[in-house]
């Protein structure tokens, strides 16, 4: 995998690892509070969060890439919103998942954000 100008610093793999730790320790408090229903529900929020981030990631190096590309990375955001939002509605709507719990383990994906970005080296301007 090549790097490019949007991920030169391994902010992006900052990122998704900060969202694994911080979904499997919502995860472990879930359990210990709620037991395994609740537990399983904010896995799949985390889950969730670190698919839609990986996503998020591909489509902004996909459009930041300079180069023309044939995959059409507008549609595949649209895609990306509509394969989200569908899939939380199935869950919820299936009951195989609560909505509270749920929404907790989403939550790892902007504490992840943020806890990858403290300590993260400052961007450098580049001259030219």
């Amino acid at each position: 995998m090549t790097t490019t100008r949007a991920d030169k610093d391994g902010s992006t793999h900052r990122a998704l690892w900060a969202v694994v730790l911080v979904g499997a320790l919502a995860t472990g408090g879930a359990f210990v509070m709620g037991g395994a229903p609740v537990a399983r529900s904010v896995a799949v929020g985390a889950v969730v969060a670190l698919g839609n981030l990986f996503a998020i990631g591909l489509v902004v190096r996909g459009i930041l890439n300079g180069k023309k590309s044939r995959v059409p990375w507008p549609l595949v955001a649209v895609l990306k919103m509509t394969l989200l939002f569908g899939g939380l509605y199935l869950l919820l709507k299936s009951g195989f998942v609560s909505l509270l719990p749920l929404l907790v383990g989403y939550g790892a994906l902007p504490i992840g954000i943020v806890a990858a970005q403290l300590g993260a080296p400052q961007p450098v301007e580049e001259e030219g």
